[in-house]
C-alpha cells in the first residue's frame, strides 16, 4: 500500500504569513506586470479560511479510502470550497445559504466531465503531477467548477 501525500500544514501557514507580510508589494508587482490588482487582499481572515480548507484536506487524506473525484468525494470538494469562503463560521454559512445552494448545483453539473477525465487518466497511469495540473486548469477554465473561489479551492 502506498502512502498518500499529506500537506505540510506548518509550511503552508508559514508561506501564507509571508504573503500577508508582503501583500502590498505583491499586489503592486501584479499591477506593474499588468496582471491587475486583486480586489480582495490576502489578509488574516483569508489565510485562516485557507488553513481551514488545508486542514480539511489533510483530515480527508488521513481518514478516507476514496478520491475527492469519486462520487463519494463530491461533498468533500464542496466543503473545501465552503471553508475557503466561510471558514468554520456556520452562522455566516446560514446567511449565504442561497449562494451555497447555487454553488452546489453548479458543482453537481460541472464535476461530471472532470470526474470522467480524472478516472480515465488515472486508469492510464498518467503522471500524478500532469493529472493535477490538467484538473486545476479544467477547474479554472470555463465553465468553472464553483461559482466563486475556483483558484483558491
Amino acid at each position: 500500500m502506498t502512502m498518500a501525500y499529506r500537506p505540510d500544514l506548518q509550511e503552508i501557514e508559514k508561506a501564507y504569513q509571508e504573503v500577508i507580510l508582503h501583500w502590498c508589494e505583491i499586489d503592486d508587482q501584479l499591477d506593474d506586470l499588468k496582471i491587475g490588482r486583486k480586489d480582495t487582499p490576502f489578509d488574516q481572515r483569508l489565510m485562516d479560511n485557507m488553513m481551514y480548507a488545508w486542514e480539511y484536506i489533510d483530515s480527508f487524506i488521513k481518514e478516507n479510502e476514496y478520491s475527492l473525484f469519486s462520487k463519494e468525494g463530491g461533498p468533500n470538494m464542496l466543503e473545501i470550497n465552503h471553508r475557503v469562503h466561510y471558514g468554520q463560521d456556520y452562522t455566516l454559512r446560514e446567511e449565504y445559504l442561497k449562494a451555497i445552494d447555487a454553488t452546489t448545483e453548479k458543482f453537481s453539473r460541472q464535476i461530471v466531465p472532470i470526474r470522467k477525465y480524472y478516472k480515465r487518466k488515472t486508469a492510464l497511469q498518467t503522471s500524478v503531477s500532469k493529472i493535477a495540473s490538467e484538473v486545476y486548469i479544467a477547474i479554472l477554465g470555463q465553465p468553472q467548477l464553483f461559482i466563486e473561489g475556483n483558484h483558491r479551492t
